[in-house]
């Protein structure tokens, strides 16, 4: 393949908007992948006095393979994983937040370990808010734990400590790393620990030097740009809340009482809903309620977060919650399933940030767009991941792959969609070629574009039981038409990297 076929194949196949611009990546590639002395390219460009060195080279069917498979070709392109695309000029409101529910424990609601580590764990994962539920300690020092369960707690000190290293780290390479990170305190401290908890913060040379302080009466929302960099503490402040901890609470936590009412509070005002809270919002018997949120979530930012009684860690789905404009969706990470999967897909723009910014339409500024309807081609898997601790061959196992999309139209809260699948590739998991069930392509309308998802479990049939041994999700803003490349990760929700991955094709339909 010479330089113009690889061009063609990029405006044809991969449909590419922009011929030049196609040009210009169909060089690139054949720097990076092509060889050198071939006779074709040689040929091609022997009557050109102005051929570039790209023009010289090609690719052979290994090495155009070697592209087909890499990063260069993902489903995401290069630059939307490690860069900024987002603009910066709005303030919080005006973005969804990657956020974690009771970050500190890992395993279950009830007798699961609390850790620093576990705040280490959620940002390296991408997550730009975090929850800290702190209580007076029994040493006379906050402590944080799961109050009124058998969770074991960590000391207030050590997870500012993490936090503080590890929410900036790599800020100086990498402009999506400065991102504002938020501390979401569920604070049950009497004044004197709750006095402690702010000497701790600004004993911490690196949260004292970013912290946000409370900002005044008459004081514009700042837009994100001025946030970056800093830390934003949430807390409810109490009549008895000493005054060095009052500076410190950025985006003060109020009790609901009706929308009316929360419009007209200051900027920095905050509500917290329960899953069971929003279930009532987003029936769909109370569209008057519904537009009330999102018209509040227009101005004010919004927290949810998982019922109590989800002692399994499990989650309910975001989705819906982005459709009415919430911001810090908070989700348990300690359990990697559909909802989990559908967040991290979510998320896989904007530099891998944490903040995607809200469509126009949630902000009234723009109409509400029409549906899009695509098709996908599930073509082929490398190296399926298997079940953990389990060491089959790859020829002893059985493989499909589901695709399922969220913010499609009519799915009821929670509702899971997993309607397409795979025929099963008997004996190869290591290189199975998939076919659809009824030989096309699996065809979907999603009345949400900016908020959809893509979701793949790859499954093992197994006795019956057809367990999820891995996941892949994008969301579908930022999926690009044609053959693709789509990195798998596992149970635990990591990216497993080269040579785990699904290669599809996508058609975005007129």
């Amino acid at each position: 393949m010479v330089l113009y076929e690889l061009v063609e194949f990029l405006v044809g196949a991969q449909d590419a908007p922009d011929p030049a611009a196609a040009a210009e990546e169909a060089a690139r590639i054949m720097l990076k992948f092509g060889h050198e002395n071939d006779p074709a390219a040689a040929a091609a460009a022997a009557d050109d006095q102005d051929a570039t060195p790209a023009a010289r080279r090609a690719l052979s069917s290994y090495e155009f393979a070697a592209f087909l498979y890499s990063p260069d070709n993902g489903a995401v392109s290069p630059h939307e994983l490690s860069s900024l695309t987002h603009p910066l000029d709005r303030p919080l409101a005006e973005y969804l937040v990657c956020s974690s529910h009771n970050t500190y424990l890992s395993g279950n609601q009830l007798t699961g370990k609390s850790s620093a580590g576990a705040y280490s764990a959620a940002i390296r994962r991408g997550c730009r808010c975090v929850e800290l539920d702190v209580w007076d300690g029994e040493d006379g020092h906050p402590s944080i734990f799961h109050g009124h369960t058998l969770t074991k707690p960590v000391g207030f000190a050590d997870v500012i400590e993490a936090i503080a290293t590890e929410a900036f780290a790599g800020a100086d390479e990498h402009p999506y790393a400065k991102m504002p990170f938020i501390l979401s305190f569920e604070n049950h401290c009497g004044p004197k620990q709750t006095a402690e908890m702010a000497a701790i913060m600004l004993a911490n040379k690196h949260f004292m030097a970013r912290v946000v302080r409370r900002p005044r009466d008459g004081d514009d929302p700042p837009l994100m740009s001025d946030l970056m960099g800093k830390f934003i503490v949430k807390s409810k402040v109490k009549d008895d809340s000493p005054p060095e901890f009052v500076d410190l609470v950025w985006l003060v936590g109020a009790k609901f009482k009706s929308f009316e009412e929360s419009i007209a509070q200051p900027w920095n005002y905050i509500h917290s809903y329960s899953e069971s809270k929003l279930k009532e919002i987003l029936e769909p018997d109370h569209a008057a309620m519904r537009q009330m949120f999102m018209k509040y979530n227009a101005t004010h930012v919004s927290r949810t977060y998982p019922m109590g009684t989800r002692v399994d860690s499990s989650n309910y789905n975001p989705t819906p919650c982005w459709q009415v404009g919430a911001q810090i969706v908070a989700l348990n990470f300690q359990q990697v399933k559909s909802a989990m999967i559908t967040y991290l897909g979510m998320f896989q723009q904007n530099g891998c940030s944490g903040y995607v910014l809200k469509p126009d339409y949630l902000m009234a500024r723009a109409p509400m767009p029409k549906p899009t309807w695509f098709a996908i081609k599930v073509i082929s898997g490398h190296s399926i991941p298997q079940e953990p601790g389990e060491q089959k061959s790859f020829v002893n196992r059985n493989t499909y792959v589901s695709v399922g999309v969220t913010a499609l139209e009519g799915v009821e809260y929670g509702e899971s969609v997993d309607a397409n699948h795979t025929e099963t590739v008997k004996d190869n998991a290591l290189t199975p070629i998939y076919t659809p069930l009824d030989g096309k392509s699996f065809k979907f309308m999603a009345a949400e574009k900016d908020l959809s998802v893509v979701t793949f479990k790859l499954k093992e049939a197994v006795r019956g039981k057809d367990p999820t041994v891995g996941y892949a999700s994008v969301a579908l803003s930022v999926l690009r038409p044609g053959y693709r490349m789509l990195p798998v990760r596992d149970t635990e929700g990591l990216l497993l990297g080269m040579p785990h991955y699904l290669f599809i094709h996508t058609e975005f339909l007129s």
